[in-house]
C-alpha cells in the first residue's frame, strides 16, 4: 500500500501543474485573441493569466451555493 503512494503522488503533483499550465495558457490566448482587437487592451503574460484565472476562480466559488430567494442559503 505504501508502494502505491509514492507513485501516485508524483503522478498527482504533475496533473495539477499540467491542469494549472493549460489553464493559464487558454485564458492568456483567449485574451489576447479577443479583447486586444475589440476593446484596445494590452496583451497579458502567462503569468497575468494564471493569475487572473486563480482570482475569478475564487470569486466565483461563492456563488453556487447561493440561490436567490431561498431562506436556507441567505442564512449560510
Amino acid at each position: 500500500m505504501r508502494w502505491k503512494w509514492i507513485f501516485l503522488a508524483p503522478l498527482a503533483i504533475l496533473a495539477m501543474l499540467l491542469f494549472a499550465f493549460i489553464g493559464g495558457e487558454v485564458v492568456m490566448r483567449l485574451w489576447n485573441w479577443l479583447l486586444p482587437p475589440l476593446f484596445g487592451w494590452r496583451q497579458i503574460s502567462f503569468w497575468q493569466a494564471l493569475d487572473f484565472w486563480r482570482c475569478a476562480g475564487s470569486s466565483l466559488a461563492d456563488w453556487e451555493d447561493t440561490v436567490p430567494g431561498d431562506p436556507i442559503s441567505a442564512v449560510a
